[in-house]
């Protein structure tokens, strides 16, 4: 609280002092916020170059808000594995690879062992997969995009343990895993 107190001030008038009269007033002190010279140069100083780099401020602003969203929406969505973690539920799990590119994409490289579902017929070929629902089911595309729509796909026909790929194939050969041609 910024009121520091008061005190009655007794004071008398030229005709209150004649007639005996007392005025009693209270005088309290005068309410001031705290005085923060420093913070008040800064904030000043910050706007100044807000001024002189606003192309820079919006880029800052711009690249930052992305990087939370990133950060927020998770790479590969809510149920995305890295390469290594793939690699993990394959061999730990069984787990069950589907590439949802299209056929020429699947022969020139996919993950071993995978099965070529395209994206396009996932929908009408998705009974084939509801036999390995106590199975993990990881989704692989070229970039993790269009694994993510199939991973929608897979979820809505009751299908609970499946994943997609982060980064899809190009993050898998990236990290140096092995790919299968044919």
């Amino acid at each position: 609280m910024f009121l520091l107190g008061g005190h009655i001030n007794r004071a008398r008038s030229g005709t209150e002092a004649t007639k005996g009269v007392l005025r009693e007033m209270v005088v309290f002190y005068r309410i001031r916020p705290p005085h923060f010279p420093l913070l008040g140069r800064f904030l000043s100083w910050i706007m100044e170059f807000i001024k002189q780099n606003v192309f820079l401020v919006v880029i800052a602003v711009v690249s930052g808000a992305m990087l939370i969203a990133e950060f927020m929406r998770g790479r590969g969505g809510a149920s995305g594995v890295t390469p290594v973690e793939a690699t993990l539920l394959i061999n730990r799990e069984n787990a069950i690879v589907v590439d949802v590119r299209e056929a020429d994409e699947f022969a020139s490289g996919h993950l071993p062992n995978a099965r070529n579902i395209p994206l396009g017929e996932l929908a009408k070929r998705v009974g084939e997969l509801a036999k390995f629902k106590n199975k993990p089911i990881i989704l692989v595309c070229q970039s993790g995009a269009r694994s993510n729509s199939a991973l929608s796909t897979l979820k809505a026909a009751g299908i609970e343990k499946a994943y997609n790929l982060s980064g899809g194939i190009a993050l898998w050969r990236k990290d140096n895993h092995p790919v299968v041609k044919g």
